[in-house]
Order: structure tokens, then C-alpha cells, then sequence
């Protein structure tokens, strides 16, 4: 369930524009899509009972307004839930024409953050087994709900992994401690003592051979999240192209 709660937590920053796999999380946005969870086993599934760990109170009504029958309001955790329900309703559907599905839209829109979420949500379900069926009550508002088999888990993960929809473009610069041509891979300096390994194994050969260690580069490369069996997470690179900049 930490895979969900990374779902939510990503459709809760796409609502705000924050698209990025890399960099600092907005605390309110973070805060305000965090779930509380309990569990009880029943025979052959397990039920999880999720609530909102930011109360109504302090999100909608700050100051303490008494407006208790206004029309219903939306938490942050609500907005962020609608979102990543609806994009596991779309890839139900995916088919032939996959590329020009809702499915793709709605992920090409959200950004790597969710593809790389939903990526991970969906392979510690099919590889467990789970088949999913998440229901979100909310007072006033119509359930929302998704229900997802194997087929549809093993499909939606295969769809993300061949778009490369988890790859987030991104420039690196500062001066090169390490070039190597036999396993090639680049080393930079970004800032004092922090250091970025670049996979480069697809830049021409003629390009590596003329890098020495003490330039100044421009490194444009694809991002990857990679996520550890204990929830750890990390970036590896591949490098697209180098900009000598000194």
C-alpha cells in the first residue's frame, strides 16, 4: 500500500503542476495527500481502510467557519484519489491503438512522476497476486471506484515501461572527474564533493574520446526513479547528448 499512497501523493503534486520526478516536495502537498491506513484479513483478501490523515476541519474551513451544510468540498487527498482512480480506469482499456488512448493522454499530462508511480504501484500488485478494487466514499459526492484484474496490471505496466513514459528530461552540468570509454559512463562534479554517474553508452565514440577529465559539460539525459524492494529511492541517467561548455 506504500505504492498507493506514492500514486497519491503524485496525482496530488500533478494537481499543483509539479510534474518532475526530481526535486524537493512541496511539505503541504505531501502532508495533505497522506493516508492512514488499517488492515483486517478476511479469507483470501485483505482489507485496507483508508482515511484522510488531514482532518476536513483544517483544510477547508481553516479559520473555523461553522458552514456545515455547505455543498460538499474537496480535500486535497480527494482530488489527488478522483485523479489516480480515473487514470487506472483508462488503462483498463488499453488496446491496439494504445498511443492514441485516454490512458496515454492522461499520463503524457501528469508526467513521469505518475507514470513512475503507477509503474511501481502496479508491479508489487501483479507479482503479489493482489487484484485491486479500491473504493473512496466521500459525503455527497458520487463513490468513485476502480477495479482492476492481472491482465490489467501486467498491460498498464508494460504500456509505461515500452513509452519510456518514466524518463523525465533533464540537463546536468560541471566538470567531468571520470571518463570511461569501455564501459561507457561519465562522472561529473555538479557542486563541491557531489558527484553524478551518466550512463553513455549511446554517445558516439569520436564524442567520448575527445572528453578529458577537468572540463566543463553540458550533459542532457534522461532521468530514471528506480525504487528498492525497501522503498529506497534513487536516479540512475543515460546520457543523450554533451555540450563541451570550457
Amino acid at each position: 500500500m506504500t505504492g498507493f499512497q506514492k500514486l497519491v501523493l503524485a496525482t496530488g503534486l500533478a494537481n499543483t503542476g509539479w510534474r518532475m520526478l526530481r526535486g524537493r516536495i512541496p511539505a503541504e502537498v505531501e502532508s495533505r495527500t497522506r493516508l492512514m491506513l488499517n488492515g483486517s484479513a478476511l479469507p483470501g483478501s485483505l482489507v485496507l481502510n483508508m482515511v484522510p490523515a488531514t482532518s476536513p476541519a483544517d483544510e477547508i474551513l481553516p479559520d473555523g467557519q461553522g458552514e456545515f451544510f455547505r455543498d460538499a468540498d474537496d480535500q486535497d487527498v480527494d482530488k489527488a484519489i478522483d485523479r489516480a482512480l480515473s487514470i487506472l480506469n483508462r488503462g483498463k482499456v488499453l488496446g491496439p491503438d494504445s498511443d492514441d488512448s485516454g490512458f496515454a493522454a492522461a499520463l503524457n499530462t501528469a508526467g513521469p512522476r505518475v507514470a513512475s508511480a503507477l509503474r511501481t504501484f502496479s508491479t508489487s500488485l501483479f507479482s503479489g497476486g493482489f487484484e485491486p478494487d479500491i473504493v473512496w466514499h466521500q459525503p455527497r459526492v458520487p463513490v468513485r471506484r476502480a477495479r482492476l484484474g492481472l491482465s490489467h496490471l501486467e498491460h498498464i505496466n508494460r504500456f509505461i515501461t515500452t513509452r519510456r513514459l518514466v524518463r523525465e528530461p533533464i540537463a546536468l552540468e560541471g566538470v567531468l572527474r571520470t571518463v570511461s570509454d569501455k564501459k561507457p559512463m561519465l562522472e561529473l562534479e555538479t557542486a563541491p564533493d557531489e558527484f553524478e554517474r551518466v550512463d553513455a553508452k549511446d554517445i558516439a565514440a569520436e564524442v567520448m574520446s575527445a572528453l578529458h577529465v577537468g572540463v566543463r559539460l553540458r550533459i542532457h539525459a534522461e532521468a530514471v526513479e528506480n525504487v528498492s524492494p525497501g522503498g529506497d529511492t534513487s536516479f540512475t541517467y543515460k546520457a543523450t547528448g554533451v555540450e563541451v561548455l570550457s
